[in-house]
């Protein structure tokens, strides 16, 4: 899955970086067939800043297949608009946990 968009002021933290878990959810869905749930946020590394402005490009990918929960590789590139400079931003790894109609846990069947 692989996610465009700029970064605006209000979804930059105080660090002026960007934070998002959407991406995460969306492959985990898409992997799942099934809605789910952040359980956790195992590591990010943040190695280029992201200024507001800028390009950036987000791929996620299923790293790893637990019972009920997937874990999801986010790789955040930064592309500056005026020299089309692309870095390796931010590298993130999410737990996410699929959820039934109940809002229980599900079995994710592949």
């Amino acid at each position: 899955m692989v996610l465009i968009g700029v970064i605006f002021v209000n979804r930059r933290n105080a660090a002026s970086s960007v934070r998002s878990s959407s991406p995460s959810a969306i492959a985990a869905s898409r992997f799942s067939r099934y809605p789910v749930v952040t359980a956790s946020l195992d590591r990010i590394d943040f190695k280029h800043p992201i200024p507001a402005g800028s390009i950036v490009e987000m791929v996620a990918r299923v790293t790893r297949l637990g019972r009920t929960s997937v874990q999801v590789t986010v790789d955040v590139y930064v592309e500056y608009l005026r020299t089309s400079d692309r870095l390796h931003a931010v590298t993130g790894q999410f737990v996410m946990v699929a959820i039934g109609e109940n809002k229980k846990p599900v079995v994710i069947d592949v």
